[in-house]
């Protein structure tokens, strides 16, 4: 299994996230479908990555606090241990993301799409998730329907 570290995307080696480098992303994809793009550990912190598409991305201990991700898309992806502390992701697609251990603390998710979302173990104290559609979603196991009709979700099903 490749990734895109090595050259494939050299801007992402130097943290150079410019719109010519979310092509560069969109290129990848298209010519290495089989492959999940690695930015495990990567800091990423503070950057605008709104409506990028991260499908089946590896962000593993990586630290994307502050960040704008509005429309982000996730769909697949890992993102274990990533610190995501701020981060404005109104809009953006959990789709089977795997975000175990994460650190989600005063995070936007108003209005995002989770479906089958991985949350065990995570920290999401203070997010909010207004208007959110969330369709078997595994919540952290301090999590109780009160507290997340609280938050926004409007018809939480706690999967523990």
């Amino acid at each position: 299994m490749g990734d895109a570290e090595g050259g494939i995307l050299p801007s992402l080696q130097k943290i150079d996230l410019t719109k010519s480098a979310k092509y560069s992303i969109d290129d990848w994809h298209k010519s290495h479908p089989s492959e999940r793009l690695n930015l495990s550990g990567k800091d990423l912190s503070g950057l605008d990555l709104s409506g990028w598409d991260f499908t089946r991305a590896i962000f593993d201990g990586s630290d994307l606090s502050q960040c704008k991700l509005v429309g982000t898309i996730f769909s697949e992806a890992s993102l274990k241990r990533t610190n995501l502390t701020g981060a404005v992701m109104t809009q953006a697609i959990l789709h089977r993301a795997n975000c175990s251990d994460a650190t989600i603390v005063d995070v936007k998710l108003d209005g995002a799409n989770m479906y089958r979302c991985i949350l065990k173990g995570a920290d999401i104290s203070g997010t909010t998730f207004k208007a959110a559609h969330v369709l078997k979603v595994m919540w952290p196991e301090i999590s109780n329907s009160g507290d997340l009709r609280g938050r926004g979700v409007i018809s939480p099903i706690i999967d523990l």
